[in-house]
């Protein structure tokens, strides 16, 4: 039976790949922070800026918008910081100056609206919500890593699925599901259920909800403040496959 399962949850697993051509160059890291809706670009800096206390990481956040805002408008003349320079090629610059100059004509017809309708709406529809917003962003993306080990290989043992509701799901792209995303990050957000419902067996136990996963992380964080060895164990399953690529899982 064991390897029928697995044979099924191989199947399921190349089923759900797609692959990604000619992956799209966004105007540098901190700008993908800083634009509402792109989940996915706060990936790249969770294991810098969520794994910091909700304090730091609301001031990073706030940070990240800034410097944002700043390489927005040096991609929109044409430029590219030093550091830009070294792995940025020649050959995708040019898109990474066109995007930027499309957002910057977005915003500017969206601030033209503003003015001409009289009205905040067009604002608090696009814009405005990267900042209003950020709280929530925040408060999921917290649950994603903080309190769990950190130099492991078998992402089962440092990331956190929770259950979330119809409406966070389609807010946080399904980035509820980040044991999976970690596990597969080439699968596409809409596909992440799917994924979870096929490796479940092989996870850790999800978390019922955020209130469930806050009550781990704020006593572990509260913890690490004396403590700062300490970190969160979580069980794999005993039958629990080796994770993916070949690496052996961590058991503690």
């Amino acid at each position: 039976m064991r390897m029928i399962r697995n044979a099924v949850v191989e199947t399921e697993l190349r089923a759900l790949r797609r692959p990604i051509k000619n992956p799209p160059v966004t105007a540098g890291r901190a700008f993908k922070l800083a634009l509402p809706g792109l989940v996915e670009g706060f990936d790249d800096v969770d294991a810098k800026i969520l794994a910091l206390r909700q304090r730091d990481g609301a001031i990073c956040v706030a940070a990240a918008v800034s410097v944002g805002v700043t390489l927005t408008l040096l991609h929109a003349a044409g430029r590219l910081t030093e550091e830009e320079t070294t792995f940025v090629p020649a050959s995708e610059r040019p898109k990474v100056y066109r995007t930027a100059r499309i957002y910057l004509a977005i915003y500017a017809l969206v601030i033209a609206a503003c003015i001409y309708f009289r009205s905040i709406l067009p604002a608090m529809l696009v814009g405005l919500p990267s900042l209003y917003g950020a709280w929530l962003q925040l408060y999921f993306g917290c649950t994603q890593h903080l309190g769990l080990a950190e130099d492991v290989l078998d992402h089962r043992l440092n990331s956190r699925t929770v259950y979330m509701n119809p409406i966070f799901r389609f807010l946080y792209w399904n980035m509820n599901y980040h044991v999976e995303h970690h596990l597969f990050p080439l699968i596409p957000y809409h596909a992440l259920p799917k994924l979870h419902a096929a490796i479940k067996a092989d996870c850790p136990e999800p978390y019922p909800n955020t209130i469930a996963a806050y009550r781990e992380i704020i006593p572990a964080l509260a913890r690490q403040l004396k403590d700062p060895t300490y970190y969160v164990r979580r069980e794999l399953p005993e039958a629990a496959r080796p994770a993916p690529f070949g690496l052996a899982p961590a058991r503690t």
